[in-house]
């Protein structure tokens, strides 16, 4: 059995008397007697008009008419029109018939849109053929395209000739059956181009998109992508300096979850700079709110210049979600850290020393007996020899504490302090101290200096304590039994191993005590004691400790001890502590 097909535009088994397709009317009558040449010219004459009319909207359409016409194609293809040679207004009627087909057209972003969070295939159907593509999302929640395929109409057995292509795809006379998965996203270009219309049909999932909308691609993904919530916190990744100079590594916060890049605004920041010449590495992580940086994936990292030892501000946009961009300062990528991560983590030295001459100092004075004035003239000699021989004074904070008896049993203040500040403030401090009454023979209350030293706002840079004394600390159950414990109740070995968890290094000058010279256990238990006060074990003896001899040993003329490099900027600047 044949089948029926439309004259005019060629669909096969037309239902009605009116081709769905065309409108050309398919039957009619019944007549007697053969129609006479007024009928039959009148015919003819309508069918060339039906045919020329079908032929130039088809070739209005695959000349991209109307969303991007091209009239050279568009003169090119109305050569191959039926009927008489078209006239001006022809042509003008063919582009609006082609007009009135695509209405309502929609664009990529609200067909995709929806499916940018899911495993979607995205059946592409343009000009150029039919691309397949495949959508999913990463770990992070964020949508990539991870294959493209693309078919051109010859490959799917549409003529070699482009025109001819084209004219048979807009004309309904090619014939094509979908091939794709059930579910796919079907975006439909050619809508009102019969055999495009026909294959997709009543396709449940179709868009019908305008022709200019941009293909999709990476480009487009991303862009679509600003308008969808991040599923996960993004922060900066900066280390954290505490008094003592321990340092943790931190994520600073800079877009929430469920943050969009449409509707977010730069996180600006303010970090500080270690002081060392290296680049500091920005980089920003993704994670659950409030995760440390190694719970979290890296999606950027770059390194940059800082000045050392200021402030800085850092400027980063949203650009999708878990996608950033560092607006200011200006980078240089680094992918080998995100590749590594979390390999810069462990870069993060556990205590951080400047790399300039700055330097902490306590002094602590034993007030009590006769050889205070000794003390007193070592520590300003000090003083005068830091002055002359640091290559930044300035640099050196220098804090003050003299020590003296305690009376009684009860608790009590026996410590003048100076705050650590500038070196003249210390040299004035130690000028005004005075002699205080010896009052026990064996036992000073050095373990009050030691608590109120380890209790002082240490910087993150080399730190030192010099004790100037004769007598050791009160004992504790461990020590000799000639003197009483601490009325304040500090334990000296305790008070020690807090300093040096600080890594303060301690110089003591030790003056003999007369009971010393006998030679016997209390005065081996006083040299270990005093001993134990000094780093590395060995104090020095007063009678012939010079300032220049102190000052190299307590390390305080400038850079002092191996510095530190951190790979990311500080939460601030370390000095400011």
């Amino acid at each position: 059995m044949t089948s029926a097909t439309c004259p005019v535009c060629q669909r096969t088994d037309p239902v009605g008397t009116h081709c769905p397709g065309c409108g050309w009317l398919l039957s009619a009558g019944p007549w007697v007697g053969p129609p006479s040449a007024a009928r039959a010219h009148s015919f003819a004459t309508a069918f060339a008009a039906a045919c020329r009319t079908w032929d130039l909207t088809a070739a209005a359409l695959a000349a991209g008419y109307p969303d991007a016409g091209d009239p050279v194609r568009f003169a090119r293809l109305v050569l191959r029109a039926r009927g008489s040679r078209p006239e001006q207004s022809d042509f003008r009627a063919a582009i609006d018939a082609a007009a009135a087909r695509r209405q309502d057209l929609g664009t990529v972003g609200a067909a995709i849109g929806p499916v940018l969070l899911t495993t979607a295939t995205i059946i592409d159907i343009g000009p150029a053929g039919i691309t397949e593509c495949h959508l999913e999302t990463d770990g992070l929640g964020r949508p990539r395209l991870s294959g493209t395929e693309h078919h051109s109409w010859q490959a799917l057995g549409l003529p070699a000739d482009d025109d001819q292509a084209r004219l048979a795809l807009a004309a309904g006379t090619a014939v094509l059956e979908p091939d794709w998965p059930d579910d796919a996203v079907v975006l439909n270009r050619l809508t009102g181009w019969r055999t495009a219309d026909d294959l997709v049909g009543d396709w449940p999932a179709t868009h019908h998109i305008r022709g200019d909308e941009p293909p999709i691609d990476d480009d487009l993904v991303r862009a679509l992508a600003r308008a969808v919530p991040q599923s996960h916190a993004c922060g900066l990744v900066l280390v954290d300096v505490a008094a003592d100079g321990r340092t943790s590594t931190v994520t600073h916060p800079l877009f929430p979850r469920g943050a969009t890049a449409l509707d977010s605004q730069e996180a600006v920041v303010r970090v500080g700079a270690p002081s060392q010449g290296e680049p500091v590495l920005l980089a920003v992580v993704a994670g659950p709110p409030g995760a440390p940086p190694w719970r979290c994936t890296p999606i950027s990292a770059a390194t940059c210049e800082l000045a050392p030892d200021r402030q800085h501000t850092i400027r980063v946009r949203l650009t999708g979600p878990c996608a950033v961009e560092i607006v200011e300062p200006a980078t240089e990528p680094d992918q080998w850290a995100v590749d590594t991560w979390p390999a810069s983590l462990d870069r993060v030295p556990p205590r951080y020393r400047r790399h300039d001459h700055a330097v902490d100092l306590v002094v602590a004075v034993e007030l009590g007996g006769e050889a205070f004035d000794r003390r007193r003239d070592l520590a300003l000699d000090l003083f005068d020899t830091i002055e002359r021989e640091h290559p930044d004074p300035a640099a050196a904070r220098i804090a003050v504490l003299g020590y003296s008896d305690h009376k009684g049993r009860q608790p009590q203040q026996v410590l003048a302090v100076q705050e650590f500040g500038a070196l003249h403030l210390a040299r004035e401090f130690v000028d005004r101290l005075r002699a205080t009454p010896l009052v026990e023979q064996c036992a000073a209350p050095v373990e009050d200096a030691l608590w109120a030293a380890a209790s002082m706002p240490w910087r993150p840079v080399p730190r030192t304590l010099v004790l100037l004394g004769s007598r050791p600390p009160h004992p504790t159950d461990l020590g000799y039994r000639l003197a009483p414990s601490c009325p304040n109740q500090h334990r000296w070995p305790d008070l020690l191993a807090r300093l040096e968890r600080d890594d303060v290094h301690r110089v003591a000058v030790w003056e003999q005590p007369a009971w010393c010279a006998q030679n016997n256990e209390t005065s081996d238990k006083a040299g270990a004691v005093w001993a134990a006060l000094t780093r590395p074990g060995t104090p020095l003896r007063a009678d012939w400790a010079t300032a220049d001899r102190l000052a190299a040993d307590a390390r305080v003329l400038g850079r002092a001890g191996p510095a530190t490099t951190v790979p990311f900027p500080l939460t601030r600047v370390a000095q400011d502590r």
